[in-house]
């Protein structure tokens, strides 16, 4: 566990960046020694905060978390849910301090090969996918279980997310390696056959499909055939208790050739080939809804064209 916490930190965060800020939550303290002990072996210097525990992806941390953040020259969140589409990381961005975002962790992901990816050299292609994506305008995305969904991305900014951060990627997640896009919140339309995971502990790797039916930008109707994973979908969103939640913010794509689908949101947002919607906020990575939520569905084999051009085509990376 050591070794790849090491490998994290010495891979993902630039080795200028010697003042770094540790987030951890009572979820995650069986870590923090072997973090301690990395920054050590990186010749890092580390303060450690704990917060409370949030109860989901997108929760905002308090004022006093915040100005810890914008004074350090790294981040590293180790915490239950993750802080990445909140203001205070937008804040930290602009500042220019890089934000490592672990989520999720336990000690299968620690182990899980996918840690040591090559990021420096999968980068190049991410940023490729993030380029064609911000030059265009309509995206379809199809799959042979029946997803078909048509999606606008005219004046959007793809963002490059390789797991690993430097001057010009600030946030990342290892081992999720993706190129993301937020979408424009009201036009979104058609059908998603979820037949990955769904990145919420309750979930994770589905034995039986979900049916996402979308209009106007939001998902309207929750169907599967397995009715206990079905309502559990749907409480999920009607505790957050605002409208907003159902919004298709987001579409992904993860190139980490060494990741498999499990039920793990990092591991399953980066799997090479895979792609997944982002459900809830999209603020934080250029679109404008904002919520206190964010859920990641995650579907195979799927057809992505933009603009009428192929560029994944039944999960193959077809550029880079």
């Amino acid at each position: 566990m050591t070794n790849a916490i090491a490998y994290i930190i010495s891979n993902c965060i630039p080795s200028e960046k010697n003042k770094i800020l540790v987030i951890s939550d009572s979820s995650t303290e069986w870590i923090i020694e072997d973090v301690r002990r990395a920054a050590e072996k990186n010749n890092r210097s580390l303060q450690e905060i704990k917060i409370d525990c949030t109860k989901r992806h997108g929760e905002e941390p308090s004022e006093i978390v915040l100005n810890e953040m914008l004074l350090s020259d790294a981040i590293l969140c180790i915490t239950r849910y993750s802080l990445a589409h909140t203001n205070a990381r937008r804040e930290a961005e602009k500042r220019g301090i890089p934000f490592l975002s672990m989520p999720d962790y336990d000690q299968k992901i620690i182990a899980n090969k996918a840690m040591f990816a090559d990021y420096s050299r999968i980068c190049g292609v991410v940023d490729l996918y993030a380029d064609m994506l911000s030059r265009g305008h309509f995206v379809t995305v199809k799959t042979d279980k029946g997803t078909e969904l048509f999606i606008d991305i005219t004046e959007r900014k793809g963002n490059s997310c390789p797991g690993m951060t430097d001057p010009d990627h600030l946030l990342g997640s290892p081992p999720d390696i993706e190129a993301n896009i937020s979408l424009v919140e009201t036009y979104t339309h058609g059908k998603i056959i979820v037949d990955g995971s769904i990145t919420d502990r309750r979930i994770g790797l589905l034995s039986e499909a979900v049916e996402l039916t979308v209009e106007h930008g939001a998902v309207v109707k929750i169907d599967c055939v397995h009715k206990e994973i079905r309502d559990t979908i749907r409480k999920i969103f009607a505790n957050v208790g605002s409208p907003n939640a159902y919004v298709i913010g987001e579409l992904g794509i993860g190139f980490n050739d060494k990741a498999e689908l499990c039920g793990n949101m990092l591991i399953d947002e980066g799997a090479k080939g895979c792609v997944h919607f982002g459900i809830g906020s999209n603020w934080t990575i250029g679109g404008t809804n904002k919520v206190d939520f964010h859920l990641d569905f995650v579907i195979r084999n799927a057809t992505v064209e933009v603009d009428g051009e192929k560029i994944i085509e039944k999960g193959q990376i077809l550029y880079g």
